[in-house]
């Protein structure tokens, strides 16, 4: 397994921030996001080694589930695409798009299984943060991230 970054570490504390405020609450906190994103992009601004097309790339995927909360007239929380946003400025378009997918699936999963348990419903909100956040717990521990 590779070493841990301070980037890991950063990021591991944003997402577990936003995973219990949307378990505990169903919300984000916009404060916390765009602090987290902020210091994403200075991080990002004095690294070497980052590529503006992929800090790029991984805001836009977040944009696009923001983009997907408005037409869909809040049915997926606009919160949850600056979560995704924000995650997107350190990991990049590919890696973000990936945990997206992930989280999506586990999501699905856990909703089908929920509504054959009889303890959910069609209608019912779920929390995706969770989700997305074991996603990248999956690939990151999975040497895929």
């Amino acid at each position: 397994m590779r070493g841990i970054k301070m980037s890991d570490i950063i990021l591991w504390i944003f997402l577990g921030i936003n995973t219990l405020t949307d378990i505990k609450n169903h919300t984000i906190y916009i404060a916390v996001t765009f602090l987290f994103g902020a210091l994403g992009t200075v991080i990002f601004a004095c690294a070497e080694d980052g590529s503006l097309l992929s800090l790029v790339s991984g805001t836009v995927v977040g944009i696009g589930l923001m983009l997907l909360s408005v037409l869909s007239k809040g049915a997926v929380g606009f919160g949850d695409g600056l979560v995704v946003a924000v995650t997107g400025i350190w990991l990049g378009g590919w890696k973000t798009a990936l945990v997206l997918m992930g989280g999506f699936l586990l999501a699905a999963f856990f909703g089908v299984a929920g509504i054959c348990a009889g303890r959910v419903n069609r209608k019912s909100e779920i929390p995706f943060v969770p989700f997305f956040s074991l996603s990248y717990f999956i690939f990151y521990m999975g040497g895929m991230l």
